[in-house]
């Protein structure tokens, strides 16, 4: 009797550790991203369209700041993927992150996830994320407004 006790009691604490454990992977582009950003002080972002591949680089606040504000509702969970990626965005900071340490962050999008980078993490693992909420980010990407340049 006591060893089923036992054995349930374990069996209860792996279960509630696997629980907190997947829970802890989630997490948004907000926190990820923006939380890290003092967006009146970015001074560019540079967006590289693939496979053309063709770039396009914003130095207008007002142009950064809505193309960040359409990340910023994207839900996201830690998980390891690979694809073929479509863009990769640079963000620049021309004073100061709200994270001093911080002066780049690279967002390679891919299909259905993304991997962010930050100039503090450059000897750390590349976080990927798969994207877990229905955000059209892709639309603000593939506007009309931006002139894309061929390389």
């Amino acid at each position: 009797m006591k060893k089923w006790m036992i054995i349930s009691v374990l069996l209860l604490i792996i279960i509630w550790a696997a629980v907190i454990m997947n829970q802890m992977k989630y997490t948004s582009f907000e926190e990820v991203v923006l939380q890290k950003l003092n967006i009146n002080e970015l001074e560019s972002v540079y967006i590289t369209r693939f496979p053309d591949p063709a770039t396009v680089t914003l130095r207008d606040k007002n142009e950064i700041k809505e193309l960040l504000n359409e990340f910023s509702n994207v839900k996201l969970k830690e998980e390891r993927s690979q694809g073929e990626y479509k863009y990769w965005i640079h963000i620049n900071g021309a004073a100061e992150f709200a994270d001093p340490n911080i002066r780049r962050i690279s967002i390679v999008l891919y299909e259905d996830h993304m991997r962010i980078t930050d100039s503090e993490h450059r000897t750390r693992r590349q976080d990927t994320f798969v994207v877990t909420n229905e955000v059209n980010y892709w639309q603000a990407l593939e506007s009309e407004d931006f002139i894309w340049e061929e390389r």
